[in-house]
């Protein structure tokens, strides 16, 4: 189940959720939006001397026949200038774009 931490609206959140790749071939995940949002991207986490820091990263690798896990603290798909407040319970769609399946829409739930 994708999921998404509470937030205020202007600030900002981050998506989890495990991309599976059913494929014979590999895919990259090379886009995500959603209207709830001004800015959405994929972002890693970082520890670089000790201290932890999200980079923006252009694109995920998703091995075929395999699934990469969204969690916090790594990958992760990060909701900047949220235009409203996600509350608890709430759900919204977030649409992931696969340079080989194509688009997909999937559905976030707010905790």
């Amino acid at each position: 189940e994708a999921w998404a931490r509470k937030a205020a609206a202007e600030s900002n959140s981050a998506v989890y959720l495990d991309i599976e790749n059913d494929l014979d071939i590999d895919d990259e995940l090379i886009g995500v939006s959603t209207n709830i949002a001004d800015i959405t991207s994929i972002h890693k986490t970082v520890i670089d001397k000790g201290i932890s820091q999200m980079v923006h990263i252009d694109r995920l690798i998703v091995p075929s026949k395999n699934k990469v896990q969204l969690k916090p603290k790594g990958i992760h798909i990060m909701l900047m200038k949220l235009k409203r407040s996600l509350k608890s319970g709430e759900e919204f769609e977030v649409s992931l774009n696969f340079k080989n399946a194509g688009l997909k829409n999937c559905k976030v739930v707010v905790k």
